[in-house]
């Protein structure tokens, strides 16, 4: 009864943080009270299940797979500079005006997953997890030769985009259905600590018809930012030994990271270097030396009002962390 008592206790002061503001899952207090709460709450389940005369049971589990991850703005503006509709046009007029392509970052990754578990009964189950760092990175570049009256004009673009995404922590609960003395069925769902962090390269290049040549690049980099993401799966288990159980599992996350402050380097043909600190932001341009629209990312302290390149679609930038994984892996029982 008096466990029971503190545990509505612990609810009644957690609605009164959620009321007063104090607890957001945006902010870096709310993450660190979100899994602080979890926390208390799985301890509270442990001692009551010692209390009951219920033994938890402490097991490993150690899975290796592939994984699959949106990654988000950096994606989608590099596909959107590839695909504009000038480079569409000509790739199917005449495919020799634009040569190369920019590519996206690949969004399969390989990569293991380790867990603490804690079997609380037959049917019930807790979890502290984490898995490897991810970092993603590319170089591609495209030319396009535009053929005017004077001659022709070439412009290059080359592209370095990269992600890091640090070792996450989760905390979950399982729900197991076990089938048969060998096997069992379970569903599982966590709140997870994410982290990551963006740096684009870009050198633009123009060569006139006169023979002149001009070019900028421009070199973003954020700081790291953390976000709480969303976490479910299911697997089956089978044992093969007393203490070692074979694990094969398909597991889904929803995470998002925004509002990377960052600092932007540039270089320049003609003159001085430059640098920019602020916000990292995606929005979308028109390039008149290739009479486009396409995507950017770019940093500003704040969006400007007006700007010669007719900026629109202006939001902060996304780091998407999203995306499924599958798994093979051993659970070895303590």
């Amino acid at each position: 009864m008096v466990r029971i008592s503190s545990l509505k206790v612990k609810v009644r002061e957690i609605k009164e943080l959620v009321k007063g503001g104090f607890f957001h899952p945006g902010s870096r207090r709310g993450i660190v009270w979100m899994l602080t709460i979890i926390s208390l709450f799985l301890l509270n389940g442990i001692t009551l299940s010692m209390e009951g005369k219920i033994r938890p049971r402490f097991s490993i589990k150690v899975t290796h797979g592939t994984n699959y991850s949106f990654w988000g703005d950096i994606n989608r503006y590099l596909e959107s500079v590839n695909n504009n509709y000038i480079f569409e046009f000509w790739r199917k007029n005449a495919p020799e005006r634009v040569v190369g392509e920019i590519k996206t970052l690949n969004n399969w990754t390989d990569g293991w997953e380790a867990e603490l578990r804690i079997d609380l009964s037959p049917k019930i189950a807790i979890g502290i997890a984490t898995s490897g760092a991810i970092r993603r990175k590319n170089e591609s570049s495209l030319i396009y030769t535009y053929i005017g009256a004077p001659g022709p004009q070439v412009t290059g673009f080359t592209y370095e985009p990269e992600v890091i995404a640090q070792m996450p922590v989760r905390l979950g609960i399982y729900y197991i259905l076990p089938y048969g003395s060998k096997t069992s069925f379970y569903f599982n769902a966590a709140v997870g600590y994410y982290s990551g962090k963006i740096a684009d390269y870009l050198k633009y290049e123009v060569t006139t018809p006169s023979g002149g040549y001009d070019w900028i690049s421009r070199y973003n980099e954020t700081e790291r930012k953390s976000s709480l993401g969303l976490h479910c799966g299911f697997g089956v288990e089978y044992n093969l030994m007393r203490n070692l159980v074979l694990v094969v599992e398909a597991q889904g996350r929803y995470v998002k990271i925004k509002g990377f402050k960052a600092r932007a380097y540039y270089e320049y043909c003609h003159s001085m270097p430059g640098e920019e600190t602020g916000t990292l932001y995606y929005f979308t341009k028109y390039n008149m030396g290739i009479d486009a629209r396409y995507a950017d990312l770019i940093v500003w302290e704040k969006p400007p009002y007006g700007t010669v390149y007719d900026a629109a679609d202006i939001r902060k930038a996304v780091l998407d962390l999203s995306g499924f994984s599958l798994r093979v892996g051993v659970r070895i029982k303590l």
